[in-house]
């Protein structure tokens, strides 16, 4: 992807995160970025193109953020590699604020949109499959086990960190993320048994 393409990008997120989903349009953009129109339109040729595509690179954004800060620790099993993943992605969702507010306008619009919910769909459905990974190879490699059955314990623990960053995302602005996090990790001791 381009710089002028990713800048286009970036400051349509910034400029849904501040006007919201349905007052923002190309000329608003451009007007963000004190640029003419027509400089969009070279990118995308349709207005539909640049707003499909913020998903897709928010998506990519955090996959790539998150797999830097799970690999800046040296975890020395797939519990810990868990807890880095999931504190990734919360480290990810205070320092993108604008990412975040884009993809809880995308996810009311879903309803709306087969596009967008398959599109909402993809990206909560690939942090669950990566739950589900840390959870599948902790189990075969003998560091724990669980009782229950695993897809719905990675789905269960994906949820309920979604459900936290949005609560936190918007009552709080001074969040405790290792506070939340030393929480977590002692809940899912419980439930994911250690050897």
């Amino acid at each position: 992807m381009t710089d002028k393409k990713t800048a286009i990008i970036e400051a349509t997120i910034s400029a849904v995160a501040k006007y919201g989903l349905s007052k923002t349009n190309a000329q608003l953009v451009a007007e963000e970025m004190n640029i003419a129109q027509s400089s969009i339109f070279y990118y995308f040729p349709q207005q539909q193109q640049l707003f499909n595509s913020l998903n897709e690179y928010i998506s990519k954004h955090n996959a790539e953020q998150v797999k830097q800060l799970v690999e800046e620790v040296q975890a020395s099993n797939s519990f810990e590699r868990l807890c880095r993943f999931i504190k990734g992605n919360l480290l990810w969702a205070v320092n993108n604020r604008d990412h975040v507010t884009v993809l809880l306008y995308s996810l009311a619009e879903s309803r709306q949109s087969q596009t967008i919910s398959k599109e909402v769909s993809s990206i909560l459905k690939s942090a669950e499959d990566k739950v589900y990974f840390y959870l599948v190879t902790g189990i075969a490699e003998g560091e724990f086990t669980v009782k229950s059955n695993i897809r719905s314990l990675a789905r269960f623990i994906n949820q309920s960190v979604n459900g936290t960053v949005i609560t936190h995302f918007h009552l709080q602005e001074d969040w405790d993320i290792d506070a939340y996090m030393n929480d977590l990790t002692s809940y899912l001791k419980e439930i994911i048994h250690l050897r």
